[in-house]
């Protein structure tokens, strides 16, 4: 055999076992990607919402005193917590107490003129039937009386306005809270146009404003209206800024009457109670709201929503097997699925696996389907 016959031999095993090979990948590449795939089906689910807020006090009011004079004592201690009526501060009331008793000394006198006028007029009225006076003279006394009755009233009035800044020289607490440090010292000049005494603040309840979008809370309005009738308000949970969840739930008591231009949403106030003081004004605080009532909806895991120019979308595969993009509207995420508004229907097959392999227009091997178990 020649050399040339020897290497033909030789390479035609090689060439043979190569082919196979090329084959055998050839073959990888025509087989089809296998998915495993959930079928859509509606599922009850209690819908809830995340919303971020600040505490706020119930009440809270700078403490101004009503009258000006030297602070002479502080009753209360810095932080405490205090019950409406509580005293506060004194201011000295002794310049107060002396013009209510120059007021008291005024009233006195302008009631004595005036009994002494009034017991002239009434001998003068006698006189007046004895012809002994004229009734000019008679009126002129009247007069007289009338002008001295007015006198008593006037005193009356400035008595008693004094007798109300000697009240003023004691500031109470308009409401159950707490207190702040005091920002003045005793023996300082306090008065209304001067810096506040403190700040009070109640604590047996707490606000915490939150902001819907304005889009959702016409979807809401209008399921109540087509319901014909009142529909109960979510469970409002509280969890604080460690993680924490709060013990008692929340209800909303006000909604605004506008919605921000800016950030196209409307303002809720949700008050909790607040019986262990465990909230104070300016915590960061996570707020859920759960509808009472279970309702009807498809979702999708979150994993299997993409993205691109066109919007959100996910892989569904179609009677035939094919793949197709099927563009969504999603509306709240509950847990680590989105609520599907629009886009998918019941009995249509989304792609969980394997989506890293198919595309649109792809035909693939399903797997055995995956249904979602319903809610009850």
């Amino acid at each position: 055999m020649g050399t040339s016959a020897k290497i033909i031999a030789i390479s035609l095993p090689i060439l043979l076992a190569a082919c196979s090979q090329q084959a055998e990948v050839d073959g990888e590449f025509t087989e089809q990607p296998k998915v495993t795939v959930q079928v859509m089906q509606p599922q009850l689910i209690q819908l809830t919402e995340q919303f971020m807020g600040k505490t706020q006090a119930v009440d809270q009011v700078e403490i101004l005193p009503k009258i000006s004079g030297y602070l002479i004592s502080q009753v209360y201690t810095d932080g405490a917590h205090v019950k409406k009526g509580d005293l506060l501060f004194e201011i000295d009331p002794k310049p107060f107490q002396a013009e209510v008793a120059r007021l008291e000394a005024n009233l006195a006198q302008k009631t004595a003129q005036m009994m002494l006028q009034a017991k002239k007029h009434e001998k003068a009225q006698a006189l007046l039937t004895q012809d002994a006076l004229s009734s000019l003279e008679v009126e002129q006394i009247e007069a007289e009386l009338l002008g001295m009755k007015a006198e008593v009233q006037s005193a009356k009035a400035e008595l008693n306005y004094a007798q109300l800044d000697l009240e003023n020289t004691h500031i109470y607490a308009p409401f159950n809270g707490i207190m702040s440090d005091s920002r003045v010292s005793v023996g300082a000049l306090v008065g209304p146009d001067a810096e506040p005494l403190t700040t009070l603040v109640s604590s047996d309840a707490m606000h915490v404003d939150i902001k819907l979008d304005e889009k959702q809370y016409l979807n809401d309005l209008q399921k109540r209206v087509q319901a014909g009738e009142e529909i109960a308000s979510p469970e409002m949970a509280l969890t604080l800024a460690n993680g924490t969840l709060y013990n008692h739930k929340g209800e909303v008591d006000f909604i605004d009457n506008h919605v921000d231009s800016r950030s196209g949403s409307i303002r809720f106030r949700v008050t909790f109670p607040n019986p262990e003081g465990l909230l104070v004004p300016g915590q960061f605080v996570s707020v859920s709201s759960r509808e009472q009532v279970a309702q009807q909806q498809l979702v999708v895991p979150q994993a299997v929503v993409q993205e691109d120019q066109g919007g959100r979308y996910v892989l569904t595969v179609n009677q035939d097997n094919v793949v197709e993009a099927r563009y969504v509207k999603l509306g709240l995420r509950q847990a680590n699925t989105w609520i599907v508004q629009d886009g998918l229907q019941a009995g249509e097959r989304v792609i969980l696996s394997g989506l890293q392999s198919v595309r649109a227009g792809v035909e693939v091997d399903v797997q055995q389907p995956v249904a979602l178990a319903k809610k009850g």
